[in-house]
């Protein structure tokens, strides 16, 4: 039944973006079908359109990404509709974040404001709300990689990895590396310039991980099990220069991220533990329990290095002691 009206659904995807250009979805779906528009003269009437209109739709559909338009004489080429709408849903996405998380923000600051301002005082201590993030469908590893649990300007990030989660990104993720077919069918042939992308977006984020030992043997056989290019190695390695630092446990810790000390993110999984989204807290005193906890046991811990070393395992690479922290 989804496949029988197209067109409906191409009004409601211009719809959920906000694009409400008169006409736009006429001139994409004729584009779909035949790719190429070799002179616009030639089919704005078949489409119902005029000419002026038809211009403005060339306009919107090349800033969208969504074409290419050559001129003297006009040619318009449809980009791939996969890849181009994958890039425009996933900035919508963030946008949308942006604007509700400073939305929450603005709502804790005037509800404490009215409080401060008639002198309330709670019956009982008040825990401010805890935020629910919805990860279903978020499967491309680059949206993962610019995400709310990353994203922003310079950050102190602590992230602790008790047990390993299935995240559908991730696998993909391990896909996009282990498969030059895959990366260029999903468009990402140059797996560096997305590399230097994330350095670019991150250059200031300290990372600190501490891993289970159950977690971070479960992670070297899953790595294992990927063949990736060996010729690509030496290439993603020199691309990569985050600050990060980790460290392996041997006791029982939890799924947990610490922001800034600012936010808690917590994993919300099904019963075959695959995540499905993340639960975000800000309130101070849950936060420094997590946050001494963390310390705590950080402090107990041993370097990844000397843990490979102690276990007489082969030397650690940084691509190797990245993935492990962060995949």
């Amino acid at each position: 039944m989804e496949n029988q009206n197209p067109f409906s659904k191409l009004v409601d995807l211009f719809d959920a973006i906000d694009i409400n250009e008169k006409g736009i979805e006429i001139v994409y779906d004729y584009l779909i079908k035949n790719h190429t528009i070799e002179d616009p003269k030639s089919i704005y009437q078949t489409l119902g359109l005029s000419l002026k209109r038809i211009y403005k739709i060339f306009s919107v559909l090349k800033d969208l990404e969504l074409v290419q338009v050559y001129s003297r004489p006009m040619k318009v080429i449809l980009n791939d509709p996969i890849t181009s709408w994958e890039k425009i849903v996933s900035d919508k996405i963030k946008q949308i974040r942006i604007e509700s998380n400073e939305k929450i923000t603005n709502c804790e600051m005037q509800f404490k404001s009215m409080i401060d301002s008639y002198n309330l005082i709670p019956e009982q201590p008040s825990l401010p709300p805890v935020e629910y993030i919805n990860i279903l469908g978020d499967n491309e590893p680059i949206d993962f990689i610019n995400n709310e649990l990353l994203e922003g300007p310079e950050k102190n990030i602590f992230i602790s990895k008790g047990l390993r989660v299935k995240i559908d990104f991730i696998e993909h993720l391990y896909s996009l590396l282990s498969s030059k077919a895959y990366r260029k069918k999903n468009g990402y042939a140059n797996f560096g310039e997305i590399l230097e992308k994330w350095n670019k977006d991150f250059p200031n984020h300290t990372f600190n991980v501490l891993l289970s030992e159950e977690y971070l043997e479960e992670t070297i056989l899953k790595i294992a099990q990927t063949k990736i290019d060996p010729s690509e190695l030496k290439i993603l390695t020199e691309k990569m220069n985050p600050n990060i630092e980790v460290r392996v446990s041997q006791n029982t810790i939890g799924n947990f991220i610490i922001k800034e000390d600012e936010e808690l993110l917590q994993y919300s999984v099904d019963p075959s533990n695959t995540l499905l989204g993340a639960f975000i807290s800000r309130q101070k005193e849950i936060i420094d329990v997590f946050s001494n906890k963390f310390s705590e046991m950080y402090s107990q811990s041993v370097e990844i290095s000397q843990f490979f070393k102690d276990k007489k395992k082969p030397q650690l690479t940084l691509l190797e002691k990245i993935a492990y922290a962060l995949f």
